[in-house]
């Protein structure tokens, strides 16, 4: 049953003595050999997927990567003083490095209201310099 196929030169190859039969094996064999790299390169990705594995093999490299995004996600999340409450800490800090909010608990109030009537009074100063500056600058036209 073995066929011999006539190439374009006119002469049969070796190759094309085949039967189907063996044709078949060859193509099963194919078919393993393939199906054998799929599953090597299926099983390399999936490791290399692994976060855990990626941690177990770069253990400083993850460290660093999650110092990084803790970082991003501090500055991301973390809300925003205001100035206020940044005097307000800044004021507080000072009287309790001075001792002061230990000997007497009602320093720290009066600090803090010390603090905003001076804020208070240079707003109205620069109001009222502005408001003459304006004035004078009009009468001059």
């Amino acid at each position: 049953m073995t066929r011999s196929v006539e190439t374009a030169s006119g002469r049969g190859s070796a190759e094309d003595d085949r039967t189907a039969d063996q044709i078949r094996r060859d193509i099963a064999a194919r078919r393993e050999s393939i199906n054998a790299a799929v599953d090597q390169l299926n099983s390399r990705l999936e490791r290399a997927m692994d976060w855990r594995a990626q941690v177990a093999d770069h253990p400083f490299a993850a460290l660093g990567a999650a110092a990084a995004v803790g970082f991003l996600a501090s500055g991301i999340l973390t809300p925003r003083r205001s100035p206020a409450e940044r005097l307000v800490d800044a004021l507080v800090s000072s009287a309790q490095d001075l001792g002061y909010a230990r000997s007497s608990p009602g320093f720290i109030a009066e600090l803090v209201k010390s603090a905003a009537g001076a804020v208070l009074l240079q707003t109205a100063k620069r109001y009222i310099n502005d408001r003459d500056s304006d004035s004078r600058h009009q009468t001059s036209m």
